[in-house]
């Protein structure tokens, strides 16, 4: 007679690496933070535990020891760097995505949003901050993930994620800094503009100069 098999005990799950108390609670969003930058991840995770509903819970510098931490704790969110030592940002959004689809993902880079969001999006991402910008953004993108990914929407092939991005007025001041910026730095451009507009407006009075000077010439003739 065969001995009884006996059922497979369920593996439990970590709420933490990182002995955080917070992580205890059931109501916590378990957070997971890639960074390969120490004093980075800590300013991080003050800002985000200044929302009570947050709970940083794991923490990692490169990608294999996030996909560690990621199965270890089963998170609610993985907040990634994409300047990683080793497999980059976007190689571990697409694990992440390969092993956990439904987790949510908040991508935190020094580049510029404009080359490197739709990568990101691309490969699984649900939002994009820029580095300067996160320690005003930060938990706003959360919660803005979160409720995204609480409807439910549908992936579009991969690039039907949402970008959180800065919001208008930030996007002019940025774009008059910018315009600002590169007039300090080449004022003889300036010049040339103020000197060709100059000259266009020359040009354009000449003909009616010349007109108005026929015009009176025929007249003494005439006289």
């Amino acid at each position: 007679m065969l001995p009884e098999t006996q059922p497979l005990k369920p593996m439990s799950v970590a709420r933490s690496t990182n002995k955080n108390p917070k992580c205890d609670s059931p109501e916590a969003k378990r957070i997971v933070i890639v960074d390969d930058h120490p004093l980075f991840r800590k300013g991080l995770q003050e800002l985000i535990h200044s929302d009570d509903s947050f709970a940083v819970c794991g923490e990692a510098s490169n990608a294999s020891e996030a996909m560690e931490v990621i199965r270890k704790l089963h998170p609610d969110l993985a907040i990634v760097d994409l300047s990683l030592p080793g497999a980059n940002g976007i190689e571990l959004i697409k694990n992440i995505r390969a092993e956990y689809p439904k987790l949510p993902i908040l991508v935190l880079s020094m580049h510029d949003e404009s080359l490197y969001a739709l990568r990101a999006m691309r490969a699984g991402a649900d939002g994009y901050v820029m580095k300067h910008e996160a320690m005003a953004n930060v938990v706003q993108a959360v919660h803005e993930v979160f409720q995204r990914t609480a409807l439910s929407q549908p992936r579009h092939g991969r690039a039907g994620h949402h970008e959180i991005r800065p919001s208008p007025g930030r996007r002019r001041s940025r774009r008059r800094r910018e315009t600002e910026r590169s007039r300090t730095r080449n004022p003889r451009a300036d010049r040339q503009r103020q000197r060709s507009a100059s000259d266009r407006q020359a040009v354009e009075s000449q003909p009616k100069d010349r007109g108005n000077a026929h015009e009176r010439t025929s007249k003494t003739n005439s006289i």
